[in-house]
């Protein structure tokens, strides 16, 4: 019983991977990454140690992340100018003009049961 739910478990999580991976193209994002333009969008100005603590994810990772966004101009890093070894992430323009989209899809996840 416990395989079988966890077989399934994993075969949803594929579904929805593929989703927004499909759905993200266009925009050149995909599911690993959308998240957080989602999420400096909702919070301006966020630094990436916050960032980080906040999804619970490793530093490597989130590093890795926000240096793609940046290149491809969907977020950019301004020293912190009341602490000069912080770095604040804001959405560009591009960025702030998709969102509705993005968080549209994202919703679409959250409360669709099945995906097709």
């Amino acid at each position: 019983m416990v395989n079988q739910l966890e077989k399934m478990i994993s075969i949803y999580n594929r579904m929805i991977r593929e989703y927004l991976n499909r759905e993200l193209r266009p925009y050149n994002l995909s599911e690993s990454n959308f998240y957080y333009v989602l999420f400096i969008c909702d919070q301006p100005g966020i630094s990436q140690k916050q960032l980080l603590h906040q999804l619970f994810r490793q530093q490597s990772i989130v590093t890795k992340a926000v240096n793609y966004l940046i290149k491809n101009d969907w977020i950019e890093m301004v020293i912190d100018p009341n602490d000069k070894r912080q770095r604040l992430l804001y959405p560009t323009e591009h960025a702030k003009a998709v969102y509705p989209a993005i968080k549209k899809i994202a919703m679409l996840v959250a409360t669709t049961p099945k995906l097709d």
